[in-house]
């Protein structure tokens, strides 16, 4: 909210009310523009809407269908949105300080007489006149929060789900109202429904008036969407759920409330009346949400670096105290500077949003880290056991206390970098991540036998054992000695006639010839060349 000291009308700066509506299938978004139903300065201009209406609807047609959806700026109610029914809503989220809040509105292509309502539920006392629109308009209402804000009683959700159960205790339809929770991991197993459903119960119980039990006005039910950076794919499958659900809801239960806008909306205003805040009042909500605009751009700069430096998969140095200072330091920044602006709700609402909005932060980043941590010391461990089992005889298995070991070693290790990373003012102080990977590490060890890689390196090992062991012994030494004569018997000839014969036995052997080249019978009888010659040879074989 906004005060002039000009004395101009009180400006609901931070009141978002975003109206699109698609009543026939048209080509493109661009053939719709944007309708203003609710400025600046908290007029209804009806007028708009009926203009709509009349030319995008027949009225023989029947009442046209109202689906809106509510939650805290930021949190990803317009992308769901434009997902579900084509709206075409301006995704982006701009930190303008409160004076310059503007409403974003637009329509474009829904589903066939579908008129979708959007607004920001975080905007404070202003706003419980449009939440209370939103409920006697709608006939679907989408209640969009984090998975990280669930059991934590947000006040501005609180606000709204109390402004927008009272006017359901009003009315004599039922309203379908569905809680859309954001960046949903998994880990609750159904906890969150059953947390969610207790404070819907529990605040319509305080609704003066409100009788029997909250199902006999609302029917509440719960959509889990994970994380859309994170998980594209599930997050499109949530999403086609959620439609799947969703349109069949809106188009079977038209209240048929949107002819009667303006009448709600007068209705809506003479009973809110008295809870308009006065001038001080409005300059100390000025003061607040100026404080807060600024104090978390400031944190959302620190905390898109972190971002950037997980998303590469690295870790943050110093991550834990570093988000202890910067929680520290922005919320002693605000309490300071809206010290003057005594303890109002705003100002409460206000710090909650930032104390929410930076613990978010951080734990999601903290858990991003601490998951891919635990990847790292698994795959270090077991390339440990791997290493240290190669280092065995034949591959037999490691001894328990080189085992031990190296476990201690590896969760030393481990605790030492989880406790760079823990925030304890938020609960993040790392023991149950260091007690799971204690027993993570214990069930790697006590499998690493029957593990693959373990049984493919033993494999080996006996493989290249066994093609040692086939190799032929060596020789042992030995001393053998031999015998070998050679003969040779020549006649006289013209040595046209030769031959050899040889016949061995073990070490020894005989080797005998014949040639007729011997010379004339003249020289024989001189005894120049004898008719047989015989060369005796002895040798050794040795084997060292």
């Amino acid at each position: 909210m906004v005060h002039r000291r000009s004395g101009a009308p009180a400006r609901l700066a931070q009141v978002a009310l975003v109206l699109a509506a698609m009543v026939a299938p048209v080509n493109s978004s661009a053939a719709f523009r944007p309708v203003e139903l609710v400025d600046i300065k908290g007029k209804l201009h009806a007028d708009k809407l009926t203009s709509m209406v009349s030319e995008h609807s027949d009225a023989s047609e029947g009442p046209l269908s109202v689906v809106s959806s509510l939650g805290s700026a930021g949190c990803g109610k317009r992308s769901l949105l434009n997902a579900i029914f084509d709206a075409g809503f301006d995704e982006s989220f701009s930190m303008k300080s409160a004076k310059e809040a503007r409403c974003t509105l637009s329509v474009a292509p829904a589903s066939p007489r579908i008129v979708v309502v959007d607004a920001d539920s975080s905007t404070g006392g202003a706003s419980d006149r449009l939440v209370a629109l939103h409920a006697a308009l709608a006939d679907v209402v989408l209640m969009n929060i984090w998975h990280s804000d669930v059991g934590r009683s947000v006040p501005a959700n609180k606000a709204a789900l109390r402004t927008l159960l009272t006017e359901c205790a009003k009315s004599d339809k039922k309203t379908v109202l569905i809680f859309a929770v954001h960046n949903y991991d998994g880990s609750s197993d159904g906890d969150d429904e059953a947390v969610l459903m207790a404070e819907v119960a529990a605040i319509w119980k305080s609704i003066p008036g409100a009788s029997g039990g909250v199902e006999s006005a609302v029917d509440v039910r719960f959509h889990n969407l994970p994380h859309a950076r994170y998980e594209p794919e599930a997050y499109a499958s949530a999403v086609s759920a959620l439609k799947d659900t969703l349109l069949p809801l809106a188009t079977s239960s038209a209240k048929g409330a949107v002819g009667d806008t303006e009448s709600l909306w007068t209705d809506i205003e003479a009973r809110y009346a008295s809870n308009a805040p006065g001038a001080a009042d409005l300059e100390a909500a000025y003061s607040v949400d100026t404080t807060y605009t600024k104090l978390r751009s400031t944190a959302a700069g620190a905390i898109g670096s972190w971002r950037r430096t997980v998303d590469r998969g690295a870790r943050v140095g110093g991550f834990g105290n570093s988000a202890s200072k910067l929680r520290g330091k922005i919320i002693n920044a605000f309490n300071a500077a809206t010290q003057g602006c005594g303890e109002g709700s705003r100002r409460e609402a206000r710090r909650e949003e930032l104390m929410v909005y930076l613990d978010s932060a951080v734990t999601e980043l903290h858990a991003a880290q601490i998951a891919a941590l635990s990847a790292e010391t698994e795959a270090a461990f077991s390339a440990k056991l791997l290493r240290l089992l190669d280092g065995t005889k034949d591959a037999a298995p490691i001894e328990d206390e080189k085992v031990k070991t190296a476990m201690q070693k590896a969760e030393f290790a481990y605790a030492a970098a989880v406790a760079q990373l823990a925030v304890p003012a938020i609960g993040l102080d790392g023991a149950a991540d260091v007690d799971d990977m204690s027993v993570t590490l214990g069930d790697l060890a006590s499998k690493f036998d029957e593990s693959p890689p373990a049984k493919v390196l033993r494999l080996n090992k006996l493989t290249l054992k066994a093609q040692k062991n086939r190799k032929s012994p060596k020789n042992p030494r030995s001393f053998t000695p031999g015998f070998h004569l050679s003969g040779m018997v020549r006649q006289i000839g013209s040595g046209n006639l030769q031959g050899f014969s040889s016949y061995s036995a073990g070490p020894h052997s005989v080797t005998m010839g014949y040639q007729n080249d011997r010379g004339t019978p003249e020289s024989m009888a001189e005894g120049d060349e004898p008719f047989l010659r015989l060369q005796p040879k002895v040798h050794f074989d040795i084997d060292a």
